[in-house]
């Protein structure tokens, strides 16, 4: 039994069957993420070693050139960048675009892992560059004279609150004025005590560090002592003994002022020239960040109930306003797309009816692709939206192909059945011949190599999913809707419909070299214009806004920064 016999026979298995692809697709659909690009893996990986009294000249002796041979030796490296500075290196290795990146990150650890042996290393860092770290929404809390409190307000209560949101993976804050502890030490009391400022320090890390003082065994439990040495006031730490004389304990208040002042920022963050704090939202990696973005806003409107009147939260960036413009922008295109199609179908066909049945493969077809979206676990972003896009107007081709046999046989006298599978079975061959010689265009990008196939790999897989959806509307669902509402009158066998384009072929054919002439013309001039064509990578996007980065010599302080 063909699909169109099987269609014919057993509508309603049939009409269930569209019905669960179309639940199923408006369930999944649901549940993609939205995203503004697919999901890339940078084949990046960065190492920051951070050292202990070693100058750039050291640092590039002692660590940086030893970390670039090893480095070198991984599989897959193709560049290894190193940047020596006062106390720290920085390494960017640079991998094959197809390195499995989580084995390469090991990797890297495993070769770097000796530096950890030199006395003057004191740690290692390794970690890949996500693009999906970087902040979607960036908010400004601004309001009053007082920046440490206001500090202290986002940091202690709406940063939390923020994390706890579904889909933040993490909430910075920037700016503000941050409290620290200050201890002046004075030298002559020092010298008077016999102490000096090694002894001090010491007693300091020794007040603040939280350890464990061994087992005891108590029947039948073995019990883990803990000594908590973490100060709870300014006055236990003024109490911290840093010394004796005379039998006598010398505490840290003896020999320094200790107090509690700003701490010299290393940040500072306006909002439409106010001073303010900043607090940059990052998502996780499968969050979708329009839905993040939408949680956070509304988390904020409740909490701004409970600020003070003179404390306000702003939005200073929000990348889903692009990307909710970006995807509109491609619903209203493939909707637009649909509409012409149709437009053109009613135009050649003149009839409701025929019209309306080739009309259903579109959507059905698109909602259909969600569900193997969903499952390959692709998003929705530009380039999968365009992916639909750009089916959209091939998505009808098989159907209107054999809506088309199925009007000829009917028009011939054939009974609704009859019509409707001889006329898919007809044909059959012929669309998914042409289906896949479509398929076939687009499946090789999905083994492109590079950000190229990392990029393009989605919207080759969306356009071949619908057409492959097309196809299985044209095969099962137009035979049975054309079996039971197709209605056409008998005409006479070869009675012409389209009497310009037959005058337009007869021409055609009276005239073969002036239409091979033609024809040649058309791809030389194709040719010599091919070149003129502007090249780049991804097409000018305007969102509307400017960034301004100023880069001022190393070693410039935050306050000479502020001014410029």
């Amino acid at each position: 039994m063909s699909f169109s016999e099987f269609a014919v026979r057993a509508p309603t298995k049939v009409t269930m069957l569209f019905l669960g692809i179309i639940l199923m697709g408006w369930i999944s659909l649901r549940r993609l993420p939205i995203n503004l690009f697919p999901d890339l893996q940078s084949p990046r990986i960065t190492v920051v070693v951070t050292t202990t009294g070693l100058s750039p000249e050291e640092v590039e002796r002692r660590v940086s050139r030893p970390l670039e041979r090893s480095l070198m030796t991984i599989r897959n490296v193709k560049d290894v960048l190193t940047i020596s500075r006062d106390e720290s290196a920085v390494a960017i290795v640079e991998f094959d675009w197809d390195t499995n990146m989580d084995f390469a990150l090991l990797d890297v650890k495993k070769n770097t892992a000796m530096l950890t042996t030199l006395d003057e290393v004191r740690e290692v860092q390794a970690f890949r560059y996500d693009p999906n770290a970087l902040p979607i929404l960036t908010l400004a809390v601004w309001g009053g004279d007082d920046l440490e409190a206001l500090y202290r307000l986002t940091f202690d209560s709406l940063k939390p609150e923020l994390e706890r949101l579904e889909g933040v993976a993490a909430a910075q804050v920037a700016g503000g004025i941050q409290p620290e502890v200050l201890v002046a030490v004075d030298e002559n009391l020092l010298l008077h005590y016999n102490l000096d400022i090694q002894n001090v320090i010491s007693a300091i890390q020794r007040s603040t560090v939280n350890a464990s003082g061994g087992w005891v065994e108590e029947g039948s439990q073995r019990l883990l002592l803990k000594s908590v040495g973490e100060l709870q006031s300014l006055e236990e730490l003024k109490q911290t003994a840093v010394g004796s004389r005379g039998g006598n304990p010398v505490f840290l208040q003896d020999v320094a002022h200790v107090e509690i002042v700003p701490r010299r920022p290393d940040s500072i963050v306006r909002f439409n020239g106010h001073p303010a704090v900043g607090v940059l939202i990052k998502k996780e990696a499968e969050a979708n960040t329009v839905r993040v973005v939408q949680l956070v806003t509304d988390a904020i409107q409740e909490y701004s109930k409970s600020l003070p009147a003179n404390v306000k939260i702003e939005v200073a960036y929000d990348q889903s306003v692009f990307v909710r413009k970006a995807i509109t922008e491609l619903y209203q295109t493939a909707l637009m797309g649909i509409a012409l199609a149709v437009g053109i179908l009613w135009a050649f066909l003149r009839s409701f009816t025929p019209t309306l049945i080739i009309a259903t493969a579109i959507p059905v077809s698109i909602i259909g692709t969600f569900n193997l979206m969903y499952f390959q676990n692709l998003t929705l972003n530009i380039m999968t939206l365009g992916g639909l896009a750009l089916g959209s107007g091939m998505l009808v081709d098989c159907a209107v192909v054999v809506l088309e046999n199925i009007f000829r046989l009917r028009q011939e006298g054939a009974t609704p059945d009859d019509a409707a599978v001889r006329g898919a079975r007809e044909v059959g061959a012929a669309i998914v011949a042409s289906t896949l010689t479509t398929v076939v265009v687009f499946v090789p990008i999905v083994f492109v190599r590079g950000i190229a196939g990392y990029l393009f790999k989605e919207q080759a897989l969306t356009v071949t999913y619908s057409l492959m959806a097309s196809l299985l509307v044209a095969m099962l669902l137009i035979p049975m809707l054309a079996s039971r509402f197709l209605r056409a009158k008998k005409r006479p066998l070869h009675a012409g419909r389209y009497p310009v384009y037959r005058r337009l072929l007869e021409w055609a054919l009276e005239h073969r070299p002036s239409i091979a002439l033609i024809t040649a013309v058309s791809v030389v001039v194709a040719a010599v214009l091919f070149p003129t064509i502007p090249r780049e990578f991804m097409p000018h996007a305007d969102q509307a806004e400017f960034l301004m980065k100023i880069e001022m010599p190393p070693g410039t302080r935050i306050e000479v920064t502020d001014k410029v």
